[in-house]
């Protein structure tokens, strides 16, 4: 039993420590769709 809560403790340690590493993500691009089709989406594949 103290082997499986000392796992867990070392899961919860390396959960906790990933959480506070902020997440590095890329910039959004200005962009624009055209829809060609109808309301329903009829028309819109090949």
């Amino acid at each position: 039993m103290m082997v499986a809560g000392m796992r867990f403790l070392q899961l919860f340690a390396v959960v906790l420590a990933f959480s506070f590493v902020p997440a590095k993500s890329g910039y959004w691009l200005p962009a624009h769709a055209t829809f060609y089709g109808g309301a329903d989406g009829s028309d819109t594949m090949g």
